[in-house]
């Protein structure tokens, strides 16, 4: 409810409607970069001063594209058009929310917020409607809340009066929103526990090496391999029997060698799911990939796709090079290409849904498997979030995951190079397994997964509905009032 006070104050001040955007754009800027520096302090944290760069920049654009919609809505409560003005606002601010989740732009860090909400409604919303869905509850509360200060303004006599003529409606209004809010409340607590899909025991083994991230970047591919082989080797002499699979993390191999790794997969009789630096189609371009090594079977690949924005590539460099001076510094010679999209490894040992990092922050990308997620177990993140040390991004990229894992109702298991390794469970429980600055083996049975939610199972068309009904909170309240 942060932007209500905003609300009211441009509700007092009525002004020309020719100078309203004037007294929206600086109040509406300001505020989204108080907040997201509020929410997202641990850019200032990172391991290198590029990284700071490529984070501010990004913050920076945020800024303005989320600025938008609040100073438009703003404009037309300015002009004495309160209700245009909100409906407005969050039709808006659920299409700039639609746009973040696709293509090479596709940048949403701020619906991580929807994350920290812990509550069996959230839970019912994002299965339903995906995180847009929450967008469009925030917005209503936004509204609801606001319409009860224009309509009952907060003196004794007005309360009475409001008691008088609204008592009736009133407390039918209030009487629904407690039975559809019980509704919900029973519907997310008793679903995660009725709709599991019971599926063979499976063994997951997540190994975390704990090298600092300027290390670990730069680190030869033996170096990388030898530690993570060690660590392995070490925890299959103890075991009493070896896991279903073996999960490396991101960029573990650079280059991969093939056959040396399927005769170690052959040798330890299991299947090993890494990340790999690899060659791409262009003259030195590479792919942020998965590969996935089980014995006496080919290789699986599977390349990023959604590559991170001014530090893996700068989306519309091509067509404006000044772009470039956004991004992150590094070495030139090397560009990363993005792949072709989600893949579903449907016939490995362990089905699972292959994802690096970033990728566990757009909520389309899964959506699109359709019926190949039904048939996986779950869903592997691998990751380097060492790059903030002990800020907070880490939990924040679990809590990213957490959506993922309660939309599509599968299993998540986030493994890090430097940590936390996290298990998040189809209802969005997270279970951390290894803390930060932690060496370590940790095992993992694999839960059951869940029937996908209503978002995943009618994607696109969940979008696309709520893309009609943005475009139509933007368009006819506007139009009615004037």
């Amino acid at each position: 409810m942060a932007f209500l006070p905003l609300w009211i104050v441009w509700d007092r001040v009525p002004v020309a409607p020719q100078s309203a955007l004037t007294h929206t754009a600086g109040p509406a800027l300001l505020a989204h970069i108080g907040a997201y520096v509020a929410a997202y302090p641990w850019i200032l944290h990172h391991a290198t001063a590029a990284g700071v760069q490529a984070g501010a920049s990004a913050l920076l654009l945020l800024s303005l594209l989320y600025s938008l919609p609040l100073m438009a809505g703003g404009a037309l409560v300015l002009q004495n058009r309160a209700g245009a003005g909100i409906a407005v606002w969050v039709g808006a601010w659920m299409l700039v929310d639609l746009v973040v989740q696709r293509g090479p732009w596709a940048f949403p860090w701020v619906l991580g917020a929807h994350a920290v909400v812990d509550s069996p409604g959230a839970y019912t919303l994002v299965r339903l409607g995906g995180t847009v869905a929450l967008t469009a509850g925030i917005g209503a509360l936004h509204a609801g809340a606001f319409w009860l200060y224009r309509a009952f303004p907060l003196t004794v006599a007005s309360m009475r009066r409001a008691v008088r003529l609204w008592g009736r409606p009133l407390r039918g209004a209030l009487l629904l929103m407690l039975l559809l809010g019980g509704l919900l409340a029973l519907y997310g607590l008793t679903m995660p526990a009725s709709t599991s899909m019971p599926t063979a025991p499976a063994t997951v083994w997540a190994v975390q090496p704990n090298v600092p991230p300027t290390t670990w970047a730069q680190a030869d591919a033996d170096t990388r391999r030898d530690r993570l082989q060690t660590l392995t080797e070490t925890a299959l002499d103890t075991a009493a029997t070896a896991p279903n699979l073996i999960v490396w993390p991101e960029t573990a191999l650079h280059p991969p060698d093939t056959t040396g790794m399927q005769a170690l997969t052959t040798r330890w009789r299991t299947t090993l799911l890494t990340g790999a630096v690899l060659s791409g189609t262009a003259s030195g371009a590479v792919t942020n990939a998965v590969l996935l090594y089980t014995p006496n079977a080919p290789v699986r690949r599977y390349d990023k796709h959604h590559l991170v924005p001014f530090a893996e590539a700068v989306p519309g460099a091509s067509w404006w090079r000044a772009l470039n001076r956004f991004a992150m510094e590094g070495d030139r010679d090397r560009v990363y290409m993005p792949g072709p999209g989600a893949t579903a490894w449907t016939q490995a040992p362990v089905p699972v849904v292959p994802l690096v990092c970033f990728e566990s922050l757009a909520s389309p990308f899964l959506a699109a498997l359709g019926s190949d997620l039904t048939r996986t177990r779950g869903l592997i993140t691998i990751a380097q979030t060492g790059w903030w040390q002990r800020a907070q991004p880490a939990r924040q990229h679990v809590q990213y995951s957490r959506l993922r894992a309660m939309e599509t109702g599968r299993p998540l298991l986030v493994a890090s190079v430097s940590g936390p390794t996290t298990l998040v469970a189809p209802s969005g429980a997270a279970t951390p397994l290894a803390s930060y600055d932690t060496e370590a083996v940790v095992s993992v049975q694999w839960p059951d997964p869940h029937p996908p939610g209503l978002y995943v199972r009618t994607a696109p068309y969940t979008d696309i509905a709520w893309t009609a009904i943005a475009l139509l909170l933007v368009r006819v309240p506007a139009r009615l009032s004037s």
